[in-house]
């Protein structure tokens, strides 16, 4: 039942029909039935008007036959794909984030509505959209990626069941899903030091600033006792290299704190001081992805980072804030995250979200147990952290040692 009726009269009408309410204050009515033969696994919904229960009563009596078979419903013609994404799609994204409704628009109309645009929605078959996975795949497309084109047709179609402009959902069938590659673009331990290392090279970020600088336009003039060279950046030596690189040691503590917590980019940037339990020790997270909680315990590297960015200042909310007091920008933590990387000689793939990675591979290695790595990473399935449960050297040496232990206690 989709409502409850306001009255006693009305209460009593829908107790006696079961799947139907009728609300005398609003004078709406809402239908809700099973359809015959279908093993209780399909239902149907209308709401209508209805100035009194007694017509309320006669329109469920008509939607019941209607339903079953007993009449023809009135042939209303079906809405395609396109007409349910101009008109409806704001209203059953509500709830979604912006920056995801922004992705979802992106995706359908650039791929989505050419191929499904024109054709209603109760039409579309495993075949149409496996035909547009393998012209994704052909144009050279990750299996990822594309998995994560059709999830939005998939997520879309649902929606228009949820809100009942669709009947059912259309795809009886399975689609096809590629496989996704899963980058192992972990730091080892000698990268990630070299990586934290790299905000205290001045003498490298000078050389990288020297190896970038172009040479300028050079130009003769009378007025000059020489060519002269114009242009070409900051110098090497100068005092804006001076600043600039001050502007990027700066960000040390943020992918430090990064590394030592495994908090996605999101978390990091919003985190405030009221998360951080310096009594306790722990940083605690509802992560704003998957609107899990987690407590992260503040190791000693996490403890002195944390003290930096507390003394620089001590009045603000955020933890992480520019010289001003205002909240680190995404642009300076790109830039500083690319100029690292140089500085630490990654020249492999290697994204800011790897640094998350390389905190669950950190924790797998040492031997923490899967459950532990999967919550204190807020995941919520628990096969996403299988990804670092991989071949790793270190803990296997313990099967090495019981291999040994007979033969060496044999020889003692």
């Amino acid at each position: 039942m989709t409502a409850v009726p306001s009255s006693r009269a009305a209460r009593s009408v829908a107790n006696r029909l079961p799947g139907f309410a009728y609300d005398a204050r609003t004078k709406v009515a809402h239908f809700d039935i099973y359809v015959d033969g279908g093993k209780g696994r399909i239902r149907r919904r209308r709401t209508v008007s209805a100035p009194n229960a007694q017509e309320a009563k006669r329109q469920w009596a008509k939607f019941c036959d209607e339903i079953n078979g007993r009449t023809e419903p009135a042939a209303t013609p079906a809405m395609t794909f396109g007409d349910f994404f101009a008109d409806h799609f704001d209203e059953v994204c509500a709830e979604l984030a912006p920056k995801t409704k922004h992705e979802y628009v992106l995706v359908t109309k650039r791929l989505l509505l050419p191929a499904f645009g024109a054709i209603p929605m109760n039409e579309i078959r495993p075949r149409e959209v496996n035909a547009l996975a393998a012209d994704l795949k052909a144009q050279g497309l990750a299996g990822a990626t594309i998995n994560g084109y059709i999830a939005v047709l998939l997520i879309l179609l649902r929606k228009a069941v949820d809100h009942d402009f669709l009947e059912e959902f259309p795809l009886r069938k399975r689609v096809i899903r590629y496989k996704e590659h899963k980058p192992e673009n972990e730091l080892s331990d000698e990268e990630r030091l070299r990586f934290l290392a790299a905000f205290d090279d001045e003498v490298g970020f000078r050389a990288m600033v020297a190896a970038r600088r172009s040479p300028g336009t050079v130009a003769a003039s009378a007025r000059f006792r020489g060519p002269r060279s114009f242009g070409g950046g900051r110098k090497p030596a100068s005092a804006a290299t001076t600043a600039a690189f001050q502007r990027f040691q700066y960000l040390q503590p943020f992918f430090e704190i990064a590394l030592e917590t495994g908090l996605r980019l999101s978390d990091l940037r919003a985190l405030t001081w009221t998360q951080v339990d310096f009594d306790r020790t722990f940083i605690f997270v509802l992560t704003r992805k998957t609107k899990t909680p987690t407590a992260i315990p503040i190791s000693d590297r996490c403890a002195a980072a944390l003290d930096r960015c507390r003394t620089r200042a001590r009045f603000a909310q955020d933890v992480f804030v520019d010289e001003a007091g205002k909240p680190l920008s995404l642009t300076r933590i790109r830039r500083a995250f690319t100029i690292a990387k140089v500085l630490a000689r990654i020249d492999r793939p290697f994204r800011i979200h790897d640094l998350r990675h390389t905190f669950g591979s950190r924790l797998a290695t040492e031997g923490v147990e899967i459950l532990d790595i999967s919550r204190v990473m807020a995941h919520k399935n628990l096969a996403t952290t299988q990804r670092y449960v991989r071949l790793q050297l270190r803990a296997f040496e313990r099967v090495r040692a019981a291999l040994n232990a007979p033969e060496r206690a044999q020889r003692a």
